[in-house]
């Protein structure tokens, strides 16, 4: 069965789908990662964030407060704006 995700991307079930989240650890972004992890729909989440407005210890939060332990979610510190 497919799972209409907007009117022009279709995901099949079972689909292996990683996603990145910009800005992942700050308020907005970790609950938009966690909602995103216990949706079980994507294999892998990245999330960048430069920590100018979070913290790195709220990685450690989100690895708790998920409820899909399937889904891998990786953290990179990077701020976006540095690259040329």
């Amino acid at each position: 069965s497919n799972t209409t995700i907007s009117s022009q991307i279709q995901m099949e079930e079972g689909d292996e789908t990683n996603i990145l989240v910009t800005g992942g650890l700050g308020y907005i972004g970790s609950h938009t990662v966690i909602e995103l992890c216990d949706s079980n729909r994507y294999k892998k989440i990245i999330i960048v964030d430069n920590l100018y407005n979070s913290s790195a210890d709220m990685y450690d939060r989100i690895k708790e407060l998920v409820t899909n332990k399937a889904t891998e979610i990786i953290f990179e510190e990077i701020d976006c704006v540095d690259f040329k």
